[in-house]
């Protein structure tokens, strides 16, 4: 754990509603607002990141990731030289093999990371027995330039 941060922003949420053509009382969706957490952390696999954590119902997290953090990382465990401006590598001994690696990034694990994240930060779930389904939200990807 790096850091805690909360904002109020907008979220999904729900409302009570009666629907006078059916006699149906049931809960609507709607746009609200909720208190959200940041947790700031540093994973041994994925670095660097923070996981949002709405305070409602039905708690859809956001996690933010740098891929380069999974590469120097790896690099690292490798001991393969390499230096990083900001989050953007400007050397690499062995590009070849920091290709390679990048090619064999096992989406797996990093599901089961993002799973124990969410479990760590927003253990309420647990009462809820959700699976989540990880999907990108933003990517940025180069072929040009060493990133």
């Amino acid at each position: 754990m790096v850091h805690i941060l909360s904002a109020m922003e907008s979220c999904d949420s729900c409302k009570p509603w009666h629907d006078k053509k059916t006699g149906k009382t049931f809960l609507k969706g709607t746009q609200g607002k909720c208190l959200h957490y940041y947790f700031y952390f540093i994973d041994p696999y994925l670095g660097y990141g923070y996981v949002r954590v709405p305070t409602y119902s039905s708690f859809k997290l956001q996690i933010y990731i740098n891929g380069h953090n999974i590469l120097a990382n790896e690099l690292d465990r490798r001991h393969i030289k390499y230096s990083m401006l900001d989050n953007a590598f400007d050397y690499i001994k062995d590009l070849e093999k920091a290709q390679s690696i990048s090619d064999d990034i096992d989406m797996k694990k990093i599901h089961r990371r993002l799973d124990v994240l969410a479990k760590k930060y927003c253990p309420v779930i647990l009462q809820f027995n959700p699976v989540y389904h990880w999907s990108i939200m933003q990517a940025e990807y180069t072929t040009d330039i060493v990133f």
